[in-house]
């Protein structure tokens, strides 16, 4: 700004008046505070006469400011002689944040407000700008005063909790005369831990010692070059260097040996944990709970957790885990036992196993699911056909072998069946003293035989008998299997061996040594066994022949009708029944050339001839058959217990026929026929059905006959239920 521009600018507050003449020796100006002061005298004296200063305006440094600056200016001559005075014109302008205060008498001499020439004369003047009209030495001081506080604008530090030094950064409102910033740290509780320090934005606070904990605040403040001091201001934050704890949750992860190839661990910490860290066999990530691992190979894991707080201290005492993951199988091995594919007649079996590995084994049986087990494995009661019995091994880290070992064999308690083929009839009769019997089983390996109720032994066929004795015999054979099963219910075969020939005897006909007209007769005859009859006359050949037995056109003469009796055995008679007799020509005109009358007589039964009811001495109707059997509620099958036929004459044949609807297996009757010849007059023939359970409608017919009486039969029929029915034919 130029001097004729300020001149101008306070021409308005200065106004310049005829001063009365006086001496002054000099002028001595300072300032106090910061600002500056002009000069603005017309006549130039202060720089004409304070050559120290070439410029018309002289002010305090800008900092610190001093309390007295300013020149000593001589007036007038060397001397000091001026005259007529003069007029010293001063505008004082406060320095940025100070303000002007008076002006006043100068440094040394009692404060006084100082007299500033006004319009009019002398009147106190306290403004910017003052008037002096010098008649004397003069010490005049401007006072600039900085009264105003300065203000904080900003205090940054550490949020929430730290385990550590904490860095505080803060600045001042925009202020010139500002000077520092001070600190003061106190505890929560506003306990002062130190007092005010000259501090500066970036300030490090570490309050607490490791172990320690608690609440903390710092006090920043402005302070400026007159020491005013502005609010202070204040950030709390808290220290905590109290490491946390980590735990893993209880059942949490795997632990001892395992199968599986992940695991899966859950952990928890202190309540101030901000966040974990996880490490799996060294190597180490950020990681949150639950923490999950794949893929695993086998062999021995390690996982480690740690925390770290809110405040960054960190759990140096991770929690651990070692485990073991084993993801191989087992491998089993089976001994003993039935073999495989083998048969066996056995219901119970024994198997032994083992595996390579100590763990533990699981059993099944024809696929009906595992189930815990352990060697030896005993079976029982094991059901007729293909059985299969697997293991397989689980080891301690729970892994099952994928394949178990097995065995495969078959129960068979299904008895062979045997098939009689050739031998004697089943109920024949023959003469022969030996017999041959075949027979043959469907899977049989081996035949046992007995004859007449003897042991059984190993036979083969055909079995052949010789030399056996006149009377019932009865050859059984039963079918041994591959697996020892024998036939319960033998074949059989009952035959009666008889060797003597039947006696037959002539009962009806022309008497012996009789003539008769007649040219036909009839001859009736009997035989002391069931068989047949062969007949023949005078010499021709035997033919069979039944009785009665009539002929006609007999020629006239003598004749001999023969008749001889064959028995079921085929036994022939040596020595037939013969009777003779003559045939004469009839008497009387009517004969014809060359005949003879014959003698009429009269036929009478012979003594063999039976009585009406039967022969003498022979009493049929005393004959009785008893049954006794127990019925089966389970099947409804009939049991014979007991089955006897009595009062019967000695010597009469006993003839047995049973016929059922069973077969295979479940045949009813154990023969078709037999016959009996009774040695006494009772026969008991329960053990000749003896383990035979007959179903409904089985038929058991029992016929007695001896020579010279009428057969009785009696003839029993089962049914569905308890009692069979008996009949009297």
């Amino acid at each position: 700004m130029t001097r004729t521009a300020m001149l101008a600018g306070l021409a308005v507050l200065i106004a310049l008046a005829a001063a009365p003449a006086a001496q002054a020796y000099y002028v001595d100006l300072s300032i106090t505070g910061a600002g500056n002061v002009w000069e603005f005298t017309d006549a130039n004296e202060i720089d004409e006469h304070c050559t120290a200063y070439s410029e018309e305006d002289f002010s305090s440094p800008s900092t610190p400011p001093t309390d007295s600056l300013g020149a000593a200016c001589g007036a007038g001559d060397g001397a000091g002689d001026y005259g007529g005075g003069w007029i010293v014109q001063y505008r004082a302008v406060a320095a940025p944040g100070y303000r002007f205060d008076r002006w006043r008498a100068g440094t040394g001499e009692t404060e006084t407000t100082v007299k500033c020439d006004g319009s009019g004369g002398s009147a106190e003047y306290t403004g910017t700008n003052c008037q002096f009209q010098i008649w004397e030495n003069l010490h005049t001081q401007a006072r600039f005063v900085d009264d105003t506080a300065p203000s904080m604008a900003s205090l940054n530090g550490p949020s929430g909790q730290i385990n550590g030094s904490a860095e505080f950064t803060f600045s001042a409102a925009a202020d010139p005369t500002f000077a520092r910033f001070e600190c003061r740290l106190v505890t929560a509780g506003e306990s002062q831990l130190h007092d005010w320090q000259t501090c500066s934005s970036g300030h490090d606070e570490n309050p607490a010692a490791a172990g320690t904990e608690g609440g903390y605040k710092l006090y920043v403040r402005a302070v400026d070059r007159s020491n005013n001091t502005s609010a202070a201001s204040s950030w709390s934050w808290t220290v905590d260097k109290i490491r946390p704890e980590t735990t893993l949750d209880s059942g949490t992860g795997p632990s001892g040996t395992t199968s599986a190839t992940s695991a899966t661990f859950a952990f928890s910490g202190s309540a101030d944990v901000a966040s974990y860290r996880c490490r799996l066999d060294g190597v180490e990530a950020a990681c949150e709970s639950p923490k999950a691992y794949s893929d695993l190979d086998d062999g021995e894991h390690t996982f480690e957790v740690w925390s770290r707080d809110d405040a960054g201290n960190d759990d140096l005492s991770p929690a651990s885990r070692t485990w073991t993951v084993d993801a191989t199988p087992p491998d089993t091995s089976l001994s003993d036992g039935p073999a495989e594919g083998s048969s066996t007649s056995s219901t119970s079996a024994s198997f032994s196993f083992s595996s390579g590995e100590a763990g533990t084994f699981e059993c099944q049986l024809d696929g009906t699911g595992f189930s815990p087990c352990e060697s030896p494995r005993n079976l029982t009661g094991l059901s007729a056909g293909q059985h299969t019995f697997a293991v397989r091994a689980r080891d301690a880290a729970g892994n099952v072998d994928p394949s178990p070992t097995s065995r495969t064999w078959t129960v068979d308690t299904s008895a062979p069946d045997t098939s009689l083929s050739d031998g004697p009839a089943q109920g024949s009769s023959t003469s022969s003293t030996s017999a041959s019997f075949s027979f043959s089983s469907a899977d049989a390996v081996g035949f046992e035989c007995r004859l007449d109720g003897g042991t059984f032994a190993d036979c083969d066929a055909p079995a052949t008998y010789s030399d056996l004795e006149d009377g019932d015999h009865t050859f059984e054979v039963r079918a041994r299997d591959g697996v020892g099963n024998v036939d319960p219910s033998p074949a059989s075969r009952t035959w009666t061996v008889d060797t003597a020939a039947p006696n037959t005897s002539i009962s009806g006909g022309p008497a012996e040594g009789s003539s008769t007209t007649e040219t036909s007769a009839s001859f009736t005859f009997t035989s002391s066994e069931a068989g047949s009859f062969e007949c023949r006359l005078d010499g021709a050949a035997f033919s069979a022949c039944e009785s009665p037995r009539s002929l006609s056109g007999l020629a006239q003469g003598r004749h001999t009708f023969a008749v001889r009796a064959r028995d079921a055995a085929g036994n022939l008679d040596g020595s037939p029944a013969t009777r003779s007799w003559t045939v004469t020509a009839p008497a009387g005109p009517s004969l014809g050339s060359g005949q003879q009358p014959s003698t009429p007589t009269t036929s009478q039964p012979g003594p063999g001839v039976p009585a009406p009811g039967g022969q003498p001495g022979v009493q049929t109707s005393r004959i009785e058959a008893k049954v006794q059997t127990f019925w089966r509620l389970i099947g409804k099958r009939t049991q014979v217990a007991k089955l006897t036929v009595s009062n019967a004459p000695v010597g009469a044949k006993v003839t047995v026929r049973c016929k059922g609807k069973g077969k295979g297996k479940r045949k009813d009757c154990r023969f078709k026929r037999r016959t009996f010849t009774l040695r006494g007059s009772r026969l008991v023939l329960a053990k000749h059905f003896k383990k035979r359970k007959l179903g409904p409608r089985t038929v058991i017919t029992i016929v007695v006959a001896k020579q010279g009486m009428v057969a009785k039969a009696f003839r029993y029929t089962t049914r569905a239920r308890r009692f069979p029915k008996l009949t009297l034919s």
